[in-house]
């Protein structure tokens, strides 16, 4: 069985307006990564272009919790420090949020594998795993170039080649995780293809940040969304798929890492 989780960054409204509402028309769980600072002050933001700088509420941030999505940390203030990262738990407690089991997504993807650093010592303990994703100016000239090809030509081969390193196995080691992200440039075909040639008993996180429809605020103003018709198609290609079971990451987590578990 392949495991696939739908990860949401920031805590945008339209997570909750869009994703959550078409989500559960397919039985799907999503895991939302709550910015906290975000939601209490929405107009200090202005780096969420593609959701209109518009925030969830606490009260939809419970609910979601209610509905059966997993609320995890992105950072109090979107940083990539530890004391971020308490601060936001603690936030989030105080909103009524179960943090049992809490997991953390690196804000930017700003974490490596070999570069927790101070977060190594929070694992097991303030947070359960840690996702990241892969940076493009990390990856070097050769691959930098086969991304924006795939980016441009939307070729599904190129699509599964370059991100087939972040296709979770079992027994990992460390509680961490590379997801994919999905732009405004990423097409149904490409995410179709790679979940077939994942290979069984594997997993695989796709990192979205806002699902619009054409006619809404931000669409079009950066890359960091994707349409709502498209989320439709994959969420419905996901319920039929038999070989392919959609998870929250501290699901993936507890099913392919056993450290802390």
């Amino acid at each position: 069985m392949k495991l696939v989780v739908l990860s949401f960054d920031d805590g945008r409204r339209d997570t909750f307006l869009n994703a959550i509402q078409v989500a559960k028309e397919y039985n799907i769980p999503l895991t939302i990564n709550i910015t906290s600072n975000f939601i209490e002050n929405p107009d200090l933001y202005s780096q969420f272009a593609s959701g209109a700088n518009m925030a969830m509420t606490v009260d939809q941030v419970l609910e979601s919790q209610k509905m059966g999505n997993e609320i995890a940390c992105h950072g109090h203030t979107h940083c990539n420090t530890t004391e971020d990262v308490i601060k936001n738990i603690e936030v989030l407690k105080k909103w009524g949020v179960d943090t049992t089991g809490i997991g953390f997504a690196s804000p930017y993807s700003a974490l490596t594998e070999d570069g927790i650093g101070p977060f190594a010592d929070m694992l097991g303990n303030e947070i359960s795993y840690i996702r990241s994703g892969r940076q493009v100016r990390r990856e070097g000239l050769f691959y930098s170039f086969k991304y924006f090809v795939q980016q441009t030509i939307h070729s599904n081969i190129l699509f599964f080649d370059v991100n087939r390193k972040a296709i979770i196995k079992s027994k990992q080691q460390i509680p961490f995780y590379y997801g994919i992200s999905i732009t405004r440039y990423t097409t149904l075909s490409q995410l179709r293809y790679f979940i077939d040639k994942m290979p069984d008993d594997s997993g695989a996180i796709f990192i979205f940040h806002s699902i619009l429809s054409s006619d809404e605020p931000g669409y079009g103003a950066d890359k960091w969304y994707w349409d709502k018709e498209a989320f439709d198609g994959l969420c419905k290609f996901l319920t039929k798929n038999n070989r392919t079971t959609v998870v929250t990451n501290k699901q993936l987590n507890e099913r392919f890492c056993n450290v802390f578990n």
